[in-house]
């Protein structure tokens, strides 16, 4: 059996991506609701289970220095009025270290939470020829990269733009929780997902 990157004979346009590493408490649990519902609110995936695309979980526990977890989502959804040529792709890649339970007080009640270090590693891509038509068509297939570097320069533009809004604000959604320093004016979400508390 050949073995075969996600992305080979794909062809695609790199736009945003972004790390961010906090070591602190956090609710996991929170954590994971709050990806998962952002990206089902913006069209990037289905709110069945059984049709969400997490292509990797694993968890280990080590009772000396707490769970390692790791999971990956390979998200995509098709721009808003563009024609099926086009699809925004979103990888995300999460890693926590040292996952022990912890206990917070707010407001003179016990949280329970979790203490430890988790990453998140987010790239998005502009894909094109999708559905393969213009590389199957040997009239269309020639023109195909001046199409896409010449023809169509604004609209990819203009896709890479929607694209790195919609990394920006999930990366200001996951700041505001964190409690983070923001790139965006106005912060996502705010009044809607909840802040990690127990200064």
């Amino acid at each position: 059996m050949k073995l075969k990157h996600r992305f080979s004979g794909v062809e695609k346009i790199d736009t945003a991506k972004f790390t961010i590493t906090y070591k602190d408490v956090f609710s996991l649990k929170y954590v994971y609701f709050l990806l998962h519902e952002w990206l089902v609110e913006q069209g990037y995936c289905s709110e069945k289970d059984e049709q969400f695309p997490e292509m990797y979980y694993l968890q280990k526990e080590n009772p000396a220095v707490g769970k390692e977890i790791w999971w990956r989502w390979r998200l995509g959804k098709q721009p808003a009025g563009a024609v099926k040529f086009w699809r925004f792709m979103l990888d995300i890649d999460v890693h926590v270290l040292g996952l022990n339970d912890a206990e917070i007080m707010v407001k003179d009640k016990k949280i329970k939470v979790n203490k430890g270090e988790i990453e998140f590693q987010v790239a998005s891509y502009v894909v094109y020829d999708v559905g393969k038509e213009w590389e199957k068509s040997s009239w269309l297939k020639p023109f195909k990269k001046v199409y896409v570097e010449r023809v169509a320069k604004s609209k990819v533009s203009e896709l890479k733009k929607e694209l790195n809004t919609d990394v920006y604000r999930l990366q200001d959604a996951l700041k505001t929780y964190l409690k983070l320093e923001n790139l965006l004016p106005e912060k996502e979400g705010e009044g809607f997902w909840n802040k990690r508390t127990g200064e």
